[in-house]
């Protein structure tokens, strides 16, 4: 490969890495804003984002979006199904609460990603406080009691500053699963972005006329050249029978 084609090569990586950021942007702002509780825990309580693909999925790409959710979150899950909206939903005791929603209406699909972050914050807080809170109490109080005037004080101080380390520790990781679930929905769009588009074309009601539409002109286009053969001259006998010719 000459020094010109590997400089194409990388400028077409380039530009599709270029176009995976921008998706993955776009997928993380379709999430939803912050709640009540985001000032004060430095982050969302709960997580959602949404994707439209055009054209509805037909019951095998539900079964291949199902497959790839287990594949994705590593557990079995929980499939219910009412009408024509699939809710999968993880099911494993103490791991992520995550909810993904397929609706199927009006020739699109929307798909929605939702996860609770209740888990985390007791995970989180909860250790966090009541372990090293609890605990560092042995270590603040004899250095509060040679100035027992202070030593409330000394006590709100380390609970501010284990709350603070807590709500830092929260944000990464809710900022790890936003970006976790975006490139999930991204992929599940690259996935079933065309299959939604080909039973979208299937479903379409003016396909049926197109079709027969382009049939009735290629049958007119052959009689035209059966026409076009049969007006042609006969060929010269010279050229059909060169040796005849030569005679």
């Amino acid at each position: 490969m000459g020094y010109r084609d590997e400089l194409e090569a990388l400028r077409a990586r380039n530009e599709e890495l270029e176009g995976e950021v921008a998706a993955l942007r776009e997928a993380l702002g379709r999430g939803t804003g912050p709640d009540r509780w985001t000032g004060f825990l430095g982050a969302p309580t709960r997580l959602q984002l949404v994707a439209e693909l055009e054209g509805e999925l037909d019951e095998d790409a539900l079964e291949e979006l199902v497959a790839s959710l287990r594949r994705a979150f590593g557990e079995v899950g929980r499939t219910e199904q009412l009408g024509r909206t699939l809710t999968w939903s993880t099911t494993r005791q103490g791991g992520r609460a995550v909810e993904v929603i397929c609706r199927r209406a009006g020739g699109k699909t929307e798909l929605s990603l939702h996860e609770s972050q209740q888990p985390l914050i007791g995970g989180v807080f909860g250790a966090g406080l009541g372990g090293l809170g609890g605990g560092g109490m042995g270590f603040v109080v004899p250095f509060g009691l040679r100035a027992p005037g202070l030593l409330p004080v000394f006590i709100l101080a380390w609970l501010l500053l284990v709350f603070l380390a807590c709500r830092m520790v929260y944000a990464r990781f809710v900022e790890q699963r936003r970006t976790q679930l975006a490139e999930l929905l991204h992929r599940l769009e690259t996935d079933f972005g065309r299959r939604g588009t080909t039973a979208n074309r299937r479903a379409d009601p003016a396909r049926g006329p197109r079709i027969a539409d382009e049939l009735a002109e290629a049958g007119r286009e052959a009689e035209e050249d059966d026409e076009a053969l049969a007006e042609s001259p006969p060929e010269d006998d010279a050229l059909s029978s060169p040796g005849r010719a030569r005679r």
